[in-house]
């Protein structure tokens, strides 16, 4: 009996740690973050405001997500006034171990800077 016992709770376990190491998806809206934006220029739009991005990751990693400030940054250290189009691209998000980006919603960011007229 006692060996039925012991086999029954090795097997829950066992369970309980696959399913924390099993890789599975979530969705982060991460804000965008503006850095180096040349001075005389301001941000008169951007669209979007932040990202769609889906990851995937052990459950046990993506548990930990909330505790992450993940924002999605660009460097606009070489901008000019006008319109900017930019291509998202993984290189801009910092996300914790273990945690990878499969898709990212939208494409594109569309960013319109003016002269700071103040």
């Amino acid at each position: 009996m006692k060996k039925n016992i012991l086999f029954f709770i090795l097997i829950i376990s066992t369970l309980f740690l696959f399913n924390a190491c099993e890789n599975q998806a979530a969705v982060i809206n991460a804000p965008i973050k503006i850095k180096n934006l040349p001075k005389g220029l301001v941000i008169a739009e951007i669209n979007p405001k932040q990202i769609e991005i889906t990851v995937t990751g052990y459950k046990s990693a993506l548990n930990n997500l909330p505790l992450f400030k993940i924002l999605y940054e660009i460097d606009l250290s070489d901008a000019k006034e006008g319109e900017v189009l930019l291509q998202t691209t993984e290189d801009a998000i910092e996300l914790p171990p273990n945690v990878f980006v499969k898709t990212m919603i939208p494409p594109e960011i569309l960013i319109k800077l003016s002269k700071n007229n103040s």
